[in-house]
């Protein structure tokens, strides 16, 4: 550059100094550069848990743009593992990176490392993480079902004994009844007499043999013959010797009822001549 009115002394200091400050320009933003990039606002969710859980991990970047992400999980009895987290809002110079994911019963220390295309790496620890086993659920006891009463039986009634009537000592016990049949003809053996037309009662056959009266079939010795007019089997006819004794039975009664007044007609005047007698020797 060349200035017009100005001597050449001049001129050279002042390129001089340009070049000094271009220098100095060019060397000064390095370290200014490699504290741009930085992890904020690292957390879980929930803070502790079981086995069942769904831990969120989250955390916000800025600077240089992020190739990387990710969650670093030591665990005491698993290991070292380390998660990728997705970036869910902003850039990948300035956003918001998370991850929901389940993890094994164990202790771990929780860090987040994320990867810059240019300058540093930033790291931010949070703390530890418990997770613990789940817990055996109980198991629901199974209702027992109700036992179905059992029926009480019914109690048959006991049948009453008959009482048998004491009889006194020396009594002799009647023979029972005999209580005709209903249906039964009059006359066959074993049948009581049915009365007749007057009330009286009408002998059977069987009386009939058993008085010594032969029997309505037999007409020898003087037996009784059927009536030829009647249609009772039991109906008879007088024979001649029943008529004449009938007519001598008669005639003994009329004689025997005279007898009787006669005896009875001298009884009073014997009675009354004794009582004649006693009236006079009184007097």
């Amino acid at each position: 550059m060349r200035v017009t009115g100005l001597p050449d002394s001049l001129r050279r200091s002042t390129t001089a100094a340009a070049f000094v400050v271009a220098v100095v320009v060019s060397v000064l933003p390095v370290p200014v550069r490699a504290a741009n990039n930085d992890l904020r606002n690292g957390s879980v969710t929930p803070s502790s848990g079981t086995t069942a859980a769904l831990f969120t991990f989250q955390v916000d970047y800025v600077g240089a743009a992020a190739i990387s992400v990710s969650v670093r999980l030591s665990g005491s009895a698993s290991g070292i593992s380390t998660i990728p987290l997705a970036l869910v809002g902003g850039s990948d110079t300035d956003g918001t990176y998370a991850v929901a994911t389940t993890l094994a019963a164990d202790t771990y220390t929780v860090s987040f490392r994320a990867d810059a295309s240019t300058q540093n790496d930033p790291v931010e620890n949070i703390g530890t993480l418990v997770v613990s086993p789940q817990p055996t659920p109980t198991p629901v006891p199974t209702p027992r079902p109700t036992p179905r009463p059992t029926p009480t039986p019914t109690a048959r009634p006991t049948p009453r004994p008959i009482a048998t009537p004491t009889l006194p000592p020396g009594a002799t016990p009647r023979p029972p009844v005999a209580t005709p049949q209903p249906g039964a003809t009059p006359g066959t053996p074993g049948t009581p007499a049915a009365p007749d037309a007057s009330g009286s009662l009408v002998p059977s056959a069987t009386e009939g043999t058993l008085a010594g009266n032969p029997t309505p079939s037999s007409t020898e010795g003087g037996g009784n013959v059927p009536a030829s007019s009647s249609t009772d089997p039991n109906a008879q006819e007088a024979s001649d010797t029943e008529s004449s004794a009938g007519v001598g039975r008669v005639v003994m009664l009329a004689v025997g009822g005279a007898l009787a007044v006669s005896g009875a007609g001298y009884l009073a005047v014997l009675a009354v001549r004794r009582r004649g007698r006693v009236n006079g020797g009184s007097g």
